[in-house]
């Protein structure tokens, strides 16, 4: 796999950045979804899979189809909550 980011930019929520890669802790894959609610810095929530082939696998295969609708109907929800806290 050679493509393992994806940026969108939503009119209204800004900047969507989704990467695939290995956790910190090498523990699991993670496709991880970042954003910055206004106010706030960035947030990230992220799909863990276990750091094997079978994880690997469901991970790239989620990868490949997140798309600009799929990325701001995930982070969405998030989004309008991280913003409530924002001063």
């Amino acid at each position: 796999m050679d493509t393992f980011a994806k940026l969108f930019t939503h009119p209204t929520m800004g900047q969507i950045l989704v990467v695939i890669d290995r956790s910190a802790d090498n523990e699991s894959v993670d496709v991880r979804y970042s954003y910055m609610p206004p106010g706030l810095g960035v947030c990230s929530t992220a799909y863990k899979w276990p750091d094997d082939d079978n994880g690997w696998g469901a991970a790239e295969e989620h990868f490949a189809a997140v798309t600009e609708e799929s990325a701001t109907a995930f982070i969405e929800p998030h989004f309008k909550m991280a913003s409530t806290f924002a001063a």
